[in-house]
């Protein structure tokens, strides 16, 4: 339900006295001012370095084991971090801060019960700790003790921490108690201080609907979907509550999106199922059913209405009478128990299918089908290696068996054993001559292993038993590209493109091939075809703005690297090239916080560091041009 909001990491430290310049050798005196300052700019590595040499000259410089603790912390290096933290808290049993940053270091190495024994010492010292009281929150709400979480939670905020995470995990320790209005108050107080967690309106929703307070629950959930469209739960909840209401559209629409987003759904897919029954829908109602038991066989409410559902229906309840009562009789017939394990696996039956498969098997060792059918479920439950076995039984005993071959050789192919998938698939080709499926797998895997002759040879094959294949035309093309056979590539795609217009990936390739030829007119109208047909194209995008680059389409360039950000927001590369265009513009400004956004993503890119470099220079500002061509300088090394 609810997810629990990490505690705020304060780390409160006491910076080293000032008399240690006094008291300490002048060369770990160096190391300890390094070091802070180090710390101070958040270089923990450089850090943790200078402060480990101070400590090697003098171990009894108590404070420092305190910064040293938490610049190892930020480097996640937490059992380094433990050692010194309880070294200064040996020297030093005083300082709360060095009990609270090492109750963080237990949290973060999954070991709670230590996390809040040394956190219970540092309100022994500071018992009006705000940050040690939050703190200790998180920890009982993360170990279910629900009143304990209350009592800390309520102190953080008495004494000033009333941030909007502590009422929200506040919030979450009532609900798990029974005390639902004390929940909904700590939700909307969280809300009044951040109002764009989706989180918070989503906890708010389930508490009113454990209220019976529906239009409020609905009004919280769509709030959350206004944050967070994706939200798979709020779009469930909301299903339930429109089905509660009676509102039987709205409920599927819910469950619908709900499943869209998350396939595996077992309780959407029974809720949807429950409210097409409703409709008296059976047809959907059944297939919602047979969803939901696939995916999760044992759900008792599935299993129940399904049943319901098929009674009304008339059709595979009778079925399944008449498979039982024709084994009461003492038929034992394989064919009977194939037809009753068909009838299970139809259902998402797995367990009942597989025993009246080896029924069927026990009785006619020799019924590939059978043998067939049980690769195909272990298969879908990802069982490898059972689904290899039956599939080769199959083969064994029916060769000509083509889709034993295709499962057996894509199982190879998905586990990365491409040389086997290639032996199943060559003798599935020789086995069935027009096998076009197993021609274009054979394209791929050859593909995949760098034997790109033999791919060649097999998408050939393929357009020669099916002319207007378009994958195997675009792949044709792209081996062609790879070998720089520009103008034969471009005809392949000219090809993929005439049998579907709508091949989006066709038009990205074909101006890639263009591009190739310094042919950039036709490349621009290839690429900006590929994101009219999918407007998410980000390789497009980020292929268009180059051209428009290279054309002095500054502003299309911009634009069009602006859209490239928007689907992929982190592309510190897209971030470089938006800054490069910016500044050919003389913005320097825009071109500045480009790179340094670059930068930021990824930290030792070189280039970004060159450019920004440039741009000082531009501004005249030497000095931080001067540092940035000497981050350069060190990353070219």
């Amino acid at each position: 339900m609810q997810k629990l909001i990490a505690a705020a990491m304060l780390f409160l430290f006491l910076l080293p006295r000032s008399s240690y310049a006094a008291e300490t050798p002048v060369n770990t005196d160096m190391h300890v001012r390094l070091g802070v300052n180090y710390f101070k700019l958040s270089k923990y590595e450089q850090a943790a370095r200078e402060l480990q040499k101070a400590l090697k000259l003098d171990p009894q410089i108590e404070d420092v084991h305190g910064i040293l603790g938490v610049a190892l912390f930020h480097l996640k290096r937490y059992d380094e971090a433990l050692e010194v933290l309880e070294t200064a808290v040996r020297l030093n049993p005083d300082i709360t801060e060095n009990y609270y940053n090492l109750g963080l270091v237990y949290l973060e190495k999954g070991m709670p019960k230590d996390a809040i024994r040394v956190l219970q010492q540092a309100l022994g010292l500071s018992p009006r700790s705000a940050e040690v009281h939050s703190l200790l929150g998180y920890l009982y709400n993360q170990s279910g003790i629900n009143d304990k979480a209350i009592q800390h939670y309520g102190q953080a905020i008495e004494l000033g921490s009333n941030s909007a995470d502590n009422y929200y995990n506040l919030g979450i320790a009532y609900y798990n108690s029974g005390n639902l209005d004390e929940a909904l108050s700590a939700y909307q107080k969280a809300i009044a201080l951040k109002s764009d967690m989706p989180e918070f309106f989503s906890a708010l929703g389930i508490t009113y609907q454990a209220k019976a307070m529906l239009t409020k629950a609905e009004e919280a959930h769509l709030q959350s979907i206004a944050l967070d469209s994706n939200s798979v739960e709020d779009h469930f909840q909301l299903g339930v509550i429109y089905d509660l209401q009676g509102n039987l559209e709205k409920a599927i629409a819910e469950y619908q999106k709900t499943i869209r987003l998350e396939p595996r759904h077992a309780n959407a897919h029974t809720r949807l199922g429950i409210v097409y029954y409703k409709q008296r829908s059976y047809d959907p109602a059944a297939s919602a059913f047979q969803k939901s038991l696939a995916i999760k066989p044992d759900l008792v409410e599935a299993r129940i209405n399904y049943g319901i559902t098929l009674k009304e229906m008339g059709q595979p309840e009778a079925a399944l009478a008449q498979f039982q009562a024709a084994i009461k009789t003492g038929a034992n017939r394989p064919e009977l128990h194939y037809n009753l394990a068909l009838l299970h696996q139809s259902q998402g039956l797995y367990e009942p299918a597989i025993i009246e498969y080896q029924k069927t098997l026990e009785l006619n060792p020799d019924y590939a089908e059978a043998y067939y059918n049980l690769g195909v479920i272990y298969d879908v439950r990802k069982l490898s290696d059972q689904a290899v076995m039956h599939y080769q039984k199959a083969i064994a005993v029916k060769p000509e068996f083509i889709d034993a071959y295709h499962n057996l050789g894509i199982i190879y192919k998905d586990l990365g054993e491409h040389d086997k998938a290639i032996a199943v698939f060559d003798q599935a080709v020789k086995v069935k001559p027009d096998f076009v499926e197993g021609y274009f797998t054979l394209g791929l895997l050859y593909d995949l292993t760098d034997r790109y002759d033999q791919a060649l040879t097999n998408y050939k094959t393929v357009i020669k038993i099916q002319p207007d294949h378009v994958e195997a035309r675009n792949n044709l093309g792209v081996i062609y590209d790879r070998r720089q056979q520009y103008d034969l590539a471009i005809s392949e795609y000219k090809a993929a493109l005439k049998s579907d217009p709508q091949y989006a990936k066709a038009y990205y390739n074909l101006g890639v091939s263009y591009e190739a030829k310094t042919l950039h007119d036709e490349a621009l109208t290839a690429y900006q075809n590929a994101v009219r047909l999918k407007p998410d194209y980000y390789d497009a995008y980020n292929r268009l703005g180059g051209l428009y680059e290279k054309q002095r389409q500054y502003d299309l360039a911009v634009e069009t690297y602006i859209k490239s950000l928007q689907i992929k927001p982190k592309n510190w590369n897209i971030c470089n090239n938006l800054g490069v265009v910016y500044f050919k513009q003389k913005q320097y400004d825009k071109a500045l916080d480009q790179f340094q956004t670059a930068i930021r993503l990824k930290p030792d890119f070189a280039d970004a560091y060159n450019n920004l470099a440039i741009v000082y220079t531009q501004k005249e500002m030497p000095k931080e041009a001067i540092e940035a061509d000497e981050q350069y300088q060190k990353l070219q090394k």
